[in-house]
């Protein structure tokens, strides 16, 4: 009978072994960002961990320039990122895939401006900012370029977003194209010169995708179906 009991306890831990070791290989990290992306809501109500069945950890970025430096340290196998920082990463070698376009980039996304500039002509002389390889800053740039304005005739600074509401609080800039929550902070006393849709009908469109490591896209094929789908 101690035997048989012993046999058993035996088998439990094997078994208890074999689930532990194969909830480690069901286990992904995803990055995602703030703002007023559908997609956050399946993260935050637990929709996706539970319609995958993986051990999903999910890890808040400030930019999508943070979240391909995690892909590319081995940190993060799926990201959430703006189409400028995924189209840099190509460039760079990172070999990334897009599996899903999580939104396009409309009134979540926008220029703001100190009240006394009334028109996107009066940028020029400006001091302005937006987060370093975003959306964002792709949409500044092309704003100015639109208007004629020069990078002589006004300066564009590259900074993460918690620092551009600080400045902006300080008073050293005059404008930022910004995301949420860095967007209503800035709107409280500041106003909309442009939205990231009227930026697109203007000839500078931009978009959210998830993305994907190569080597995970490869080997996991059924997860990113279920997913997109």
């Amino acid at each position: 009978m101690r035997k048989l009991i012993s046999a058993a306890l035996v088998g439990l831990a094997l078994a208890a072994t074999s689930v532990a070791a194969h909830a480690d290989d069901k286990k992904v990290v995803i990055a995602y960002q703030t703002g007023a992306n559908p997609y956050n809501l399946g993260i935050a109500n637990g929709d996706l961990a539970k319609k995958t069945g993986w051990n999903i950890e999910f890890r808040r970025f400030n930019s999508g320039a943070d979240i391909f430096a995690a892909i590319a340290s081995g940190d993060v196998q799926i990201g959430d990122v703006g189409s400028s920082p995924f189209a840099a990463a190509v460039s760079r070698g990172i070999d990334v895939k897009a599996f899903y376009i999580s939104s396009v980039s409309r009134d979540g996304e926008a220029l703001v401006v100190r009240p006394e500039i009334k028109s996107p002509a009066d940028l020029r002389g400006k001091k302005l900012a937006a987060a370093p390889v975003s959306t964002d800053h792709y949409q500044l740039l092309a704003v100015l370029k639109q208007e004629g304005i020069s990078e002589k005739e006004t300066q564009v600074i590259a900074i993460p977003q918690p620092e551009i509401v600080a400045a902006w609080k300080r008073g050293d800039i005059d404008g930022a194209f910004v995301w949420d929550p860095a967007l209503s902070e800035l709107k409280k006393n500041g106003k909309v010169l442009l939205t990231a849709g009227q930026v697109a009908d203007r000839g500078a469109p931009t978009f959210s995708a998830l993305v994907v490591t190569g080597a995970f896209a490869k080997a996991n094929p059924d997860f990113l179906a279920s997913m997109s789908g």
